[in-house]
């Protein structure tokens, strides 16, 4: 079914007349139960196997000769409230973004490239396909905020930040038990989704979405590097702030941040990757985010609602057109269709 009538840009696009919202209760609260459970898990395990690696590279005499390189370095001169502990954290924030960066552009890019895995490609318009000048002003733009701006703020504000909030959470044998751990996963993940729902829907207000939120809107058809295409204004919103909260508030161990940020951020790279995995291995081993790619997939083309986790989409009546046009299954079908 095709939504008859709807409202593009706003906090509450409706189709009318208004579609029923249990057509996708099922598909909705399946969705919801499985990442409330497979992303914490998912981040816990990463966490347990890579406890080793982590306390070897605390422990490593290379670390405590770079430190007291950094203390005397003349070129570099630090504020007195950094520490040694924070310098180590930003290293290690810093190593976790960007592998996770290469790794997930380098493998949808070469996917897009060579034409790989194209039965899980949502379907794509030619219109909808990003240009080579939006590429590349997009890898521009995230050079310099992963090369500059972020270790700026990993070193002057997170660090100290996370520092004083868990004062011995840098050290590997301060790692809390297992249980703890998988706690401060769900609430990480709770607050992130419920903080970037909300404020990706104020973005779409009218007074925020021409001169902050459609600069990510440029990406129509979107690839994976559009995920970090953004106003520095909605940067903080939707991802400094969502982000961090669970773990400023749970006073989380360092080796928990690096987890959190790696993992959460393959998630919202295949969410912007136009990929659904659904079906395969992938998805069948839980390493998949499921139909939560299509969900915001059908946001970027469609801009009509989509506004963030199902669930809360589904509870607060922002999903109206992808309900009307079927919801995941009917989104894919009827991109097919086009072709």
């Amino acid at each position: 079914m095709a939504a008859s009538g709807s409202s593009s840009i706003g906090m509450s696009p409706r189709v009318h007349p208004r579609p029923d919202y249990g057509m996708v209760k099922h598909e909705v609260l399946r969705f919801t139960a499985t990442e409330l459970f497979r992303l914490p898990a998912l981040c816990t395990l990463v966490t347990v196997l890579t406890r080793p690696m982590y306390s070897a590279a605390f422990h490593s005499t290379a670390w405590r000769e770079w430190w007291a390189w950094a203390e005397s370095a003349p070129l570099i001169p630090l504020p007195g409230w950094v520490t040694a502990n924070d310098l180590f954290f930003t290293l290690g924030l810093w190593l976790s973004l960007t592998s996770v960066f290469i790794l997930c552009h380098g493998i949808f890019g070469s996917l897009d490239y060579f034409g790989l895995c194209a039965k899980y490609k949502v379907p794509r318009k030619p219109a909808q396909v990003p240009s080579i000048t939006l590429v590349r002003a997009a890898l521009l733009e995230q050079a310099f905020n992963h090369l500059i701006m972020a270790p700026i703020m990993m070193l002057l504000f997170v660090g100290p930040l996370l520092r004083l909030r868990n004062p011995t959470g840098v050290v590997p044998e301060n790692l809390p038990s297992i249980d703890r751990v998988g706690l401060t996963f769900v609430v990480c993940y709770t607050l992130n989704e419920i903080m970037f729902y909300f404020a990706h829907r104020l973005l779409h207000s009218k007074k925020l979405y021409a001169g902050i939120h459609k600069q990510h809107h440029s990406f129509v058809g979107t690839i994976s590097i559009a995920a970090e295409h953004a106003h520095p204004i909605e940067d903080a919103l939707s991802a400094y702030l969502p982000f961090l909260a669970g773990v400023v508030l749970m006073g989380a161990h360092f080796h928990i941040v690096f987890v959190w940020f790696f993992v959460r951020l393959t998630e919202v790279y295949e969410a912007h990757s136009g990929y659904l995995f659904r079906g395969s291995l992938l998805d069948r081993v839980w390493l998949s985010s499921g139909i939560n790619s299509v969900c915001h997939d059908f946001h970027h083309t469609g801009n009509r609602g989509n506004f963030g986790h199902p669930l809360l989409d589904w509870c607060f009546g922002t999903m109206d057109a992808w309900v009307a046009n079927g919801g995941a299954t009917g989104y894919v079908n009827q991109g097919i269709k086009r072709q």
